[in-house]
């Protein structure tokens, strides 16, 4: 009996070894996170080799790290880095010199020089900006609605030019803006009001003096709700990107508003 029950011990400890072994054949060959950042043209990706202990990783990772834009097909080569977390832990980093936009695609592989693969395929979206009704009461403002979001806004503004009358004076003020969060997209409501006052202020101080409207823009991050996921592998890439918007705001709402327009 106790023969029997140490066969069936040396079985099942077989079968979980088997079960959590990263040298299998087939298994997921490296680890891949990061996130790709539109706000820089430095981009890092963490990569493990599955093979490596966590705690101790080779120093030199056995494999090479490519991306490939899948619109333009350009291709880049990620070097190998070194790094310590906070930790303590090490841990290796590819690090490529690469800008990315809204619109593109980021094919990431990682080979093994034994032919071990695992990709990972992030799609920036490229949303499209659509001006909203205005809004008369309780003070006038403007309306921007984004679609093909797919990811959170981050902390937003609206980015105003404004001169004097004579001509002189060209300034730039930020107004904040109010976030409407709505199905795949995003509605964004500008304050023109505030804006008046604002502008007002800036240029002429304490004195009365009209401001002349020149131009705005909305200005904004966004950043992934979920990574892509890593095939043939583990983990995930997310990304964010910058966004700016031009704003159109019609004539007669920049006059009811108090501005003079420019344009």
């Amino acid at each position: 009996m106790t023969a029997r029950l140490l066969l069936l011990a040396a079985l099942a400890l077989g079968a979980c070894a088997d079960a959590f072994d990263p040298t299998a054949v087939g298994g997921p060959a490296f680890a891949l996170d990061g996130t790709l950042d539109g706000t820089t043209t430095r981009q890092r990706v963490r990569v493990q080799d599955l093979r490596d202990s966590v705690l101790d990783p080779a120093d030199t990772l056995a494999a090479t790290v490519t991306s490939t834009e899948l619109v333009s097909g350009a291709t880049t080569t990620w070097r190998d880095s070194l790094a310590t977390l906070a930790d303590g832990t090490r841990t290796h980093i590819a690090v490529a010199d690469l800008a990315i936009a809204a619109g593109q695609t980021h094919r990431i592989r990682a080979v093994g020089a034994d032919g071990r693969a695992s990709t990972v395929s992030v799609r920036l979206p490229a949303p499209v900006a659509t001006p909203g009704p205005v809004a008369t009461a309780p003070t006038t403002s403007i309306r921007i609605d984004l679609d093909d979001v797919s990811g959170r806004p981050g902390e937003s503004l609206v980015r105003f030019r404004v001169r004097r009358t004579d001509g002189s004076g060209e300034q730039s003020l930020v107004s904040t803006v109010a976030l409407q969060p709505s199905g795949d997209g995003a509605s964004f409501l500008i304050f023109l009001s505030q804006a008046v006052f604002r502008a007002r202020t800036l240029l002429y101080g304490a004195d009365p003096g009209d401001a002349v409207f020149l131009g705005a823009q909305l200005e904004t991050t966004l950043t992934s709700t979920t990574d892509a996921p890593v095939s043939g592998g583990v983990g995930g890439v997310g990304w964010t990107l910058p966004l700016v918007v031009p704003v159109a705001i019609p004539s007669d709402v920049l006059v009811d508003v108090g501005f003079v327009d420019g344009q």
